[in-house]
């Protein structure tokens, strides 16, 4: 199927709403995203894709300085334009921290490397990235009154997702790639790719939500 890169001009005045935009699954995402920046202890950080701006405004309370990046001038950020000019949009500034939570599969995946490679360009402590991934599994949580969840996982073979979804019709959605997706790459070719030009390569799966890997560069 051919890629429909999704663009500012075409998004529905609700794709932002609460309820669409910051699912449950949504949600926890952002709790990693938060973990990884607090570690860092920035003093500034610069979020490339604002979404609804729920990570941003946790951060600044913190007493961060947080400045925001978007190709979408609706969302008034700080740096308007396509990440793939990012070096260029912001100039010389530079930022402790650049969080960059799924955007880049809205790119072809022939920009993906040389995208991380301008975001990594202009952070001085810390690059937190999250990807899609594709997945299929079964989740099971459980909880002790007072003690945080407890989330175990049992995958299923991709294959079956596709099958499923080629039966019932379903499944295509927007286009965009996916890691691990027959279309994108795996995890383990993108962190050898990485490994190879970053000196410190974290990530893992989202326990909770395995369809998201949190991926970290340290200078």
């Amino acid at each position: 199927m051919k890629p429909t890169w999704i663009q500012p001009d075409q998004l529905p005045s609700v794709y932002y709403s609460f309820d669409q935009y910051n699912t449950k699954t949504r949600m926890l995402t952002y709790w990693y995203q938060i973990k990884e920046v607090l570690l860092c202890e920035p003093n500034t950080m610069l979020e490339v894709g604002i979404g609804t701006g729920l990570v941003s405004s946790y951060i600044k309370w913190t007493g961060c300085a947080v400045s925001t990046f978007d190709i979408n001038g609706r969302l008034n950020p700080d740096f308007e334009g396509s990440v793939k000019m990012l070096k260029e949009v912001v100039g010389g500034q530079r930022f402790d921290v650049v969080l960059c939570s799924r955007v880049l599969h809205h790119l072809p995946l022939v920009d993906l490397i040389p995208v991380i490679e301008q975001l990594h360009s202009v952070c001085t402590k810390r690059l937190v990235l999250t990807l899609p991934v594709d997945d299929f599994r079964v989740y099971f949580s459980s909880r002790i009154t007072s003690i945080q969840y407890r989330t175990l996982s049992i995958p299923i073979p991709i294959f079956l997702k596709r099958l499923v979804g080629k039966l019932l019709g379903i499944g295509a959605g927007s286009g965009l790639w996916q890691i691990n997706s027959r279309d994108g790459m795996t995890t383990k070719s993108l962190i050898d790719t990485l490994q190879d030009k970053y000196a410190t390569v974290r990530c893992y799966r989202i326990p909770e939500d395995m369809s998201h890997i949190v991926i970290i560069l340290d200078k």
